[in-house]
């Protein structure tokens, strides 16, 4: 079989996974052009285990190039999707993995509300503010809100804003961002939600229905992820109730990928949805092709809005990611005995000389995955795999930490999450 996978660059492992060892063909593309190329944006991917990044003379290998060739056109991330609606338009017989025209479900997050709205969910308040200005008026009136924007979220991640003095320097910040467009950005400021309960669907979506078995997790510092392995009819209420209630809106995108969810849970009857993505989540998703063990199968025939069985042995699965400050703006030569591959995973990566290094531009260079029959299980392997991988400045302080996990199921439990 043979897959063309356009990417933004973190999804390497994924699309690495689809080769099966070398069974099938895997042609690996990423965006590197610009003015003035810099080879650290092409070489993601360059001479990596079993993905073709470059022709034989060291050539980027281009993705419009290779369309009619691939059996099944992959696109992991979202902010390309456009071009996935349009092939699925010009082939529709093709397979075609990818949220397509259902990216809008993540990079507008106003119209995502309306979406909320629209088919009958609970749905917290919120404003939408224009300009930084309001913005900052808005905060002194209205303090202890939530502060989120659309698309450009390299500039500003969510935040909590507490009121507009405490968060003056993030506004100041804010400020230069934008320059001359300050007053013109839209954000929207939603209202806290008293619980401490967050937890999401990660599953996968075939244009007609979900797959028929999916993983219920929590994530910790963005870094950390725990989850259950479950079938979709037996997730909790609260989450069911949300992905039900969203299935003719993923119809009617013809949306056939991966996507996850951020749910807050604050009883057994009351629940507010809040963010969706329209994608493979990062970093969790890296133990996907490690847990599903037909991941390639999975990926062309969902493609081909078909339905598959997911093959999944694990009862409870986990992944961290691990961090470098260095590899921000160095090459970073990673230590990991080729045995070890289903236990360290890689983000933006390449090989030379056999030999693995991390894609300087990425603080997270590597994952942890590991899969188990209970929480314990889970954790006691991440921490012992932590163990097995050597980097300049690579961070596993995070691993040990991660036994907090179980104090947030315990706080899930009591509003009806069971895992």
């Amino acid at each position: 079989m043979k897959f063309l996978v356009h990417d933004l660059g973190i999804f390497l492992e994924q699309a690495n996974a689809l080769a099966e060892g070398g069974k099938n063909e895997v042609i690996y593309c990423t965006p590197w052009a610009s003015a003035y190329p810099k080879f650290a944006d092409f070489c993601i991917g360059l001479d990596f285990e079993h993905v073709r990044k470059a022709d034989k003379h060291g050539n980027p290998l281009l993705f419009w190039d290779w369309v009619e060739w691939a059996d099944c056109v992959v696109s992991f991330d979202v902010h390309q999707n456009d071009e996935l609606a349009y092939i699925r338009n010009k082939y529709p017989n093709k397979s075609t993995w990818g949220s397509g025209l259902g990216e809008r479900l993540e990079a507008d997050r106003i119209a995502l509300k309306q979406w909320i709205k629209a088919i009958g969910l609970p749905m917290q308040k919120y404003a939408v503010v224009e300009g930084l200005t309001k913005l900052r008026e808005y905060i002194k009136t209205n303090p202890d809100k939530f502060v989120k924007m659309n698309i450009f979220r390299g500039d500003m991640e969510s935040f909590h804003a507490k009121d507009a003095e405490f968060n003056d320097l993030q506004f100041d910040k804010m400020a230069v961002a934008y320059g001359p467009k300050k007053e013109s950005i839209k954000f929207m400021v939603e209202d806290m939600i008293d619980t401490d309960v967050e937890i999401g669907y990660d599953g996968f979506f075939n244009g007609m229905n979900y797959a028929d078995k999916c993983f219920v997790g929590y994530e910790f510092h963005k870094n950390a992820y725990l989850a259950k392995v479950t079938d979709f009819e037996d997730l909790p209420d609260q989450i069911y109730e949300t992905m039900d209630a969203f299935t003719p809106v993923l119809q009617k995108l013809d949306f056939r990928g991966a996507l996850s969810t951020e749910e807050k849970i604050v009883s057994k009857t009351e629940h507010y949805f809040l963010d969706i993505c329209s994608r493979l989540p990062s970093p969790l998703s890296q133990l996907y092709p490690v847990m599903i063990k037909n991941w390639a199968e999975v990926v062309y025939k969902f493609g081909l809005k078909q339905d598959v069985e997911l093959d999944i042995e694990n009862r409870y699965v986990g992944a961290i990611a691990l961090e470098s400050e260095y590899a921000k703006d160095n090459f970073l030569r990673i230590d990991v005995d080729k045995k070890n591959r289903d236990k360290i995973r890689f983000q933006s990566a390449c090989m030379n000389a056999g030999k693995y290094y991390a894609v300087k531009g990425n603080s997270n260079v590597c994952v942890l995955v590991a899969g188990g029959d209970s929480v314990d299980d889970v954790l006691s392997k991440l921490k012992d795999y932590a163990k097995l991988v050597d980097g300049h400045g690579i961070d596993k302080d995070d691993v040990n930490g991660m036994d907090v996990m179980k104090e947030i199921i315990e706080k899930g439990k009591q509003v009806g999450i069971d895992f």
